[in-house]
């Protein structure tokens, strides 16, 4: 027999290559050395003959036996692999082979190895005392493709696989001394920084290892953090910020807005620095000075409570019980989409409702308007915060939301681009085309006010960070509280007038209409609700959401094309709705009311609505307040929405089947706001409590110790656990109760239940 085919026949060896690629094997469950693997998506299992034990990642999508995983590891081709492994002679069963680990002796043989493949770039991981402790090495293939592999230091020089956590920043001997020091996505961006005399550090092995790193070097300095200009690139900043937060003496911390460097999609500061920096000046130093003006700063220091006053202490149990987002009031089409986008992302429904009503009530824009009485009326705005954490899909699901904007806004700005061409060709006889932008993201008051000139209907901001939106209100001290003043007008959709200093021109938008989406991790957000923005009113008019954290783990669901098609459709429809004109031929909102019988549920909920409102305290008095017109927008949005999926044109009455569904979603807003701003208020150990009482009301039935561990990551160790259930069970939150054995038998099964 063959050495390659008794190492093949024993599952120990495959567990030894994959322990040492760095994955965590318990049994057959396998966390991916391969992938981002945050809960075990691999297996070990014999093939269908029975002759060798194989690996399969049901995340990634690798497969192979232990010498695929050394080959996988290496890089090396499988057959070279085999050759090395292989011997002539049978090799005895008593005495277990040794599977051969690859060791390079320095950093030159490391990219003899590579070289084969491609072109290597290797960078060097250095202590404080610049000895070397880690590889990475970047292969740019002959066929174009690029691939990253790391390798540690050993006693003899270096082999496959990563060093134990925390790891250590790149370039670590510069950061001693340094200050400011840039923080950016990959050892090539420092280089580039570096070479303009700007010393920066990377975590490494991408973006999603933020977390994994030592970040104590930066403790006390001027840190600026400059992320790529995509979705993973905004994860790393947050990560970073919030490992920079934990620091005993924080640093100052300035985060740089890609987007506002004019990069493309995943742009970075080595794409800047060759492109951008000298069509902006041929200084690149001066350039520099203009990005590290324009960054925005973190406060991790200070922590800004919200005040939900209610008098005396409240228990965990008594906090507001998060309630199912009422899906089933939706129309059709937008219901559907959101029942299925959760199932395929895994995620609660409400990470997606909101979204979608802030996208269908842009569409809308000033095209309609609801009228409840002659003196009152309210247009189709909306503001969304989906409040939640890393790793909770907000993100995505704010991206499956916003897609038939994308689509729409790409077609637009194709047709703009030709229309142009066209003009071009025909010179000073054509009529120049104006584009009409849909969606923009992250502007300042004065830049949004010029797109919405060219945009009539109305603009929608979405904003993956919703941090950045509120720390942009007067980057300059004077403008601060005209640019919140502004924010108010464009809820309103009132008339914008704004004076800008250069060439005292004046910029005047009739019916400025801006619904805004986004996103915010609950600490951001207790350190962005700032006293001034609670008071006058500006935090109170976003709808909030913080749906409960589901525990990640696989699903085959997906969206259905035809449901995606209609959503899309919906949105569309919405879009090429007509507004009306005036007695002067301007364009103007389409007015529509209730039907009688929505009038008199309107009137019902008006009524209801303000007695409740004498019964809150201040804050959540403030808040309800907004959701009285809100009610009003909602009804106006579902009623378009449902009259463009039957193929009308929206001109009402708005139906009492609208009225009520916009009650149920008020009524949630209710709860959901109560629920979001006391718990902004928890203190830490109250907030612990909270979560260890959410995650035992998700089973709905009294839970083991054992069943919290295997499913729950708030406590490592069993007496972790079964301490904090103590707890609960001290301050008379729940107790313990023990379970009769089964029909075979054994010990009572110790249960906690809560009160």
């Amino acid at each position: 027999m063959k050495n390659t085919d008794v190492i093949k026949k024993d599952k120990q060896y495959l567990i030894n290559e994959l322990t040492k690629a760095g994955a965590k094997v318990n049994g057959s469950n396998v966390r991916c050395p391969f992938c981002d693997d945050k809960r075990p998506s691999g297996s070990i299992y014999r093939d269908t003959k029975g002759d060798a034990w194989r690996y399969r990642c049901h995340k990634c999508g690798f497969s192979g036996d232990v010498f695929d995983v050394i080959a996988k590891v290496q890089g090396q081709p499988l057959a070279d692999v085999l050759r090395e492994h292989s011997s002539p002679g049978p090799v005895s069963k008593h005495r277990p082979v040794k599977t051969q680990t690859k060791i390079f002796p320095d950093v030159e043989a490391v990219e003899r190895h590579f070289s084969r493949s491609g072109s290597v770039t290797i960078y060097s991981y250095l202590t404080e005392t610049e000895q070397p402790f880690q590889l990475v090495v970047r292969i740019d293939k002959h066929d174009g493709e690029k691939d990253i592999k790391q390798l540690m230091a050993v006693d003899n020089g270096f082999v496959f696989g990563a060093p134990a956590k925390p790891r250590k920043l790149y370039r670590l001997q510069d950061i001693s001394t340094a200050d400011p020091v840039f923080v950016v996505e990959g050892e090539k961006c420092v280089h580039a920084l570096n070479e303009i005399d700007f010393t920066a550090t990377t975590s490494p092995m991408g973006a999603k290892n933020a977390r994994s790193c030592d970040w104590g070097p930066l403790a006390g300095k001027m840190v600026y953090i400059w992320p790529d200009n995509d979705l993973d690139g905004s994860r790393f900043a947050d990560d970073v910020i919030d490992m920079l937060a934990q620091l005993d003496n924080p640093p100052r911390v300035m985060r740089i807005n890609p987007e506002s460097l004019q990069l493309g999609p995943k742009g970075d500061v080595y794409d800047y620095l060759q492109g951008h920096a000298e069509k902006i000046d041929s200084d690149v130093s001066k350039a520099m000075v203009n990005v590290m003006d324009g960054a925005e700063e973190i406060d991790l220091k200070s922590m800004s409570k919200v005040d939900v006053e209610g008098g005396g202490e409240t228990s965990a149990l008594e906090l507001i019980t998060y309630k199912p987002f009422p899906v089933e009031v939706l129309p059709e089409s937008l219901g559907r989409f959101i029942t299925e986008a959760a199932e395929a992302l895994y995620c609660d429904p409400a990470f997606l409702a909101l979204p979608v009503l802030v996208t269908m009530a842009s569409a809308i824009g000033n095209s309609r308007r609801i009228f409840t009485k002659d003196s009152w009326s309210e247009p189709s705005i909306l503001w969304d915060a989906v409040v939640a954490g890393s790793g909770t899909m907000k993100s995505p699901a704010l991206e499956k939301a916003i897609g038939p904007v994308e689509l729409a806004q790409s077609e637009r700005y194709h047709d703009y681009q030709q229309e142009q061409k066209d003009f071009d060709a025909q010179g000073e006889n054509g009529t120049k085309p104006v584009y009409e932008p849909i969606k923009c993201s992250d502007v300042t008051v004065e830049a949004l006010a010029l797109r919405l000139k060219q945009a009539p209907r109305g603009l929608l901001v979405v904003s993956d960070e919703l941090s950045g939106w509120f720390r942009s209100f007067g980057q300059y001290k004077a403008g601060k509280g005209g640019d919140v003043a502004h924010w108010l007008t464009m809820y309103n959709g009132r008339n914008l007038q704004m004076d800008r200093k250069k060439n005292d021109e004046i910029i005047y938008v009739t019916r400025a209409s801006v619904s805004i989406l986004g996103t915010v991790q609950p600490d951001t957000l207790r350190r962005c609700l700032i006293p001034e923005y609670l008071e006058n009113g500006l935090a109170a008019r976003f709808l909030l959401a913080m749906p409960p954290r589901r525990k990640k783990r696989w699903t085959e669901a997906v969206i259905d094309i035809q449901t995606e098609d209609r959503y899309s459709e919906t949105y569309s429809r919405l879009l090429k709705l007509e507004p009306s004109m005036d007695c002067q031929g301007r364009p103007e909102p389409r007015d529509i009311q209730f039907s009688p019988e929505a009038k008199r549920l309107w009137i019902d909920f008006f009524s209801a609505h303000a007695e409740e409102l004498e019964e809150v305290c201040e804050l959540l008095r403030t808040v309800y307040a907004k959701l009285e017109g809100v009610a009003a927008r909602l009804a106006m949005i579902i009623y378009c929405a449902k009259s463009v999926e039957a193929g009308g044109d929206a001109t009402g009455p708005v139906g009492a089947d609208s009225m009520a569904a916009a009650v149920r979603i008020v009524e949630w807003l209710k709860n959901e706001s109560r629920r979001v701003y006391e718990q902004l208020d928890e203190k830490p150990e109250d907030r612990k409590r909270r979560e260890l009482i959410e995650l035992i009301r998700s089973k709905g039935k009294p839970v083991s110790v054992r069943d919290m561990q295997r499913c729950f990551q708030l406590f490592g160790t069993a007496e972790e656990w079964t301490q904090a259930l103590d707890d609960l069970a001290a301050a008379d939150l729940g107790c313990w109760e023990y379970a009769e054995p089964g029909p075979q038998g054994g010990h009572p099964k110790k249960l906690f239940r809560l009160n």
